[in-house]
């Protein structure tokens, strides 16, 4: 009985050492180890995956901030190039104002020209197309100490156009000859002829008759101290409406015996008598 106990004991000795052993073994089988290495990986996995998550959402809380900070200076980036190119824009637009102010300046100028050239045309036309009256002697009649001359001149339009309201008046004097430095005629006191239209190419016929000359004025004029001049004075209006007015002066020359002739009333018409132009008072506008 004592044996059988013994042996049952042993028994569950050695069954409890059995199933000690057995655990033990369990334990440290590599089924167990590779499932504890498994799950230490899957928790390393897990970590990584979480420092990887925490990563990302830092690096995405970073770029946040990132892009939060570099906002401004992208916009101000931004604004800085939409500035430029406004600049620009302005830049070319006054470039493109400036250029259209030159221009119209331009073809302002050139309007100015064209019209200074027209009226310079114009002048030109009315220069060429104007009347021209002149005047000059043609004839004197010999006198004395009781009978005056008389000087014949002819009045004429050279131009290619009517002159209308034409007037003139003449006088005849007794100048020193030769004419001194600044002389002066003294003005024409006779009334102005009628005002007529002179033709071009049509002469009008002038008379003067003069004052009685003395016996010592005659001496003079024979001695050729002094000389007859006659002056005139022409006032015309051309087609254009402007007025003009024309002077003339001239004097009588001849030899000694033909002075003598003049002056003693000699009446052929065989004088030989020339008119010279006098140094002043001959102007016309």
């Amino acid at each position: 009985m004592k044996r059988s106990k013994i042996w049952f004991a042993s028994i569950l000795i050695a069954s409890a050492l059995l199933l000690s052993v057995v655990r033990n073994s369990v334990n440290a089988s590599p089924i167990p180890s590779t499932r504890i290495e498994h799950s230490g990986e899957q928790s390393v996995r897990r970590g990584y995956q979480k420092n990887a998550t925490q990563n990302q959402a830092q690096t995405r809380h970073n770029e946040t901030i990132i892009k939060s900070a570099a906002a401004p200076k992208i916009e101000q980036k931004t604004n800085a190039s939409d500035s430029s190119t406004q600049k620009q824009r302005l830049d070319v637009w006054n470039v493109s104002d400036k250029i259209a102010a030159i221009a119209a300046g331009a073809a302002f100028l050139q309007f100015l020209a064209l019209l200074a050239t027209i009226r310079i045309m114009q002048k030109s036309a009315q220069r060429q197309l104007r009347a021209y009256v002149s005047g000059d002697p043609e004839f004197v009649v010999a006198f004395d100490e009781s009978t005056p001359t008389s000087i014949r001149y002819a009045i004429r339009n050279v131009g290619q156009t009517p002159a209308l309201a034409m007037r003139q008046s003449a006088e005849i004097v007794l100048c020193p000859f030769p004419l001194p430095t600044g002389y002066q005629f003294s003005p024409i006191l006779s009334e102005p002829s009628p005002p007529i239209v002179l033709f071009p190419n049509v002469p009008v016929i002038g008379v003067k008759e003069s004052r009685l000359f003395s016996t010592a004025e005659i001496a003079d004029i024979r001695n050729r101290i002094v000389k007859i001049y006659i002056i005139g004075r022409i006032e015309y209006q051309d087609v254009f409406r402007k007025r003009h007015s024309t002077t003339f002066c001239a004097g009588i020359d001849a030899d000694n015996d033909t002075l003598i002739k003049l002056t003693s009333y000699y009446r052929p018409p065989d004088l030989k008598i020339s008119f010279f132009r006098a140094p002043i008072g001959n102007d016309a506008d």
